[in-house]
């Protein structure tokens, strides 16, 4: 929502918006899957990476997270960018 108001408002070109929403998305998830993660030794992200086929390495469960959540952001920027280029014309 943040990514679509902030793309809608001052967004002016569709890939610039679409790399900033993916960007402060992505670290933004990272950051704070880091700071769910790290404190409890991993052991949530452990357990989850065995559901996947995926090496049992947690930081990778952690990129996955971070970049699904980068890619809804990135969306959410190009939806807004491109709803304000709709209501221009």
């Amino acid at each position: 929502m943040i990514a679509f108001l902030a793309a809608l408002f001052i967004g002016k070109t569709s890939g610039k918006a679409f790399l900033s929403g993916f960007g402060a998305i992505f670290v933004l998830w990272m950051i704070l899957a880091l700071m769910k993660s790290l404190p409890n030794d991993n052991v949530l992200a452990g357990r989850a990476i065995q559901l996947f086929p995926l090496p049992h390495q947690w930081i990778l469960l952690l990129l996955i997270t971070a970049l699904i959540g980068g890619l809804v952001g990135g969306m959410a920027a190009l939806s807004g960018i491109l709803t304000k280029k709709a209501f221009k014309k």
